[in-house]
């Protein structure tokens, strides 16, 4: 397991598996439910979300302050790259449910080996590179 996160509302956790010969290009996260009343976490067992790529790794799951979206901090730290950049599954706040993973942003720094800002929330996001 990678990390566990809890959604902002506290009714569902999500277990982020990562493997993979490039670090963490492959990744499922699992939902799990959280009595309100006790705190107690149950596995449903269910793979909410899936991820594969034979290259790029996550490097950070995250919410922003009002749930609505999982966001996947990812990084392509390939020849002659760097991009740093965040995708993000919708969630449904009632079932906990991802939806399909949906592309954000990226910010590429290039060749020079040099680095870049990123700043997401719910609402907004920014990106900088220097080269």
């Amino acid at each position: 397991m990678y990390s566990f996160l809890v959604n902002p509302d506290g009714k569902f956790g999500y277990a982020a598996m990562v493997w993979g010969s490039y670090p963490n290009n492959y990744a499922s996260i699992v939902l799990f439910t959280i009595d309100q009343s006790t705190g107690k976490l149950t596995n449903t067992n269910q793979v909410v979300a899936s991820y594969s790529h034979p290259y790029i790794g996550f490097i950070k799951f995250l919410f922003g302050s009002q749930g609505g979206k999982l966001f996947a901090e990812y990084l392509d730290d390939g020849p002659h790259t760097t991009i740093f950049g965040y995708d993000y599954y919708p969630v449904n706040q009632t079932t906990g449910q991802l939806g399909k993973l949906q592309s954000l942003f990226y910010a590429q720094t290039g060749e020079c080996q040099t680095s870049c800002t990123v700043a997401v929330t719910d609402a907004g996001s920014a990106a900088e590179g220097v080269c």
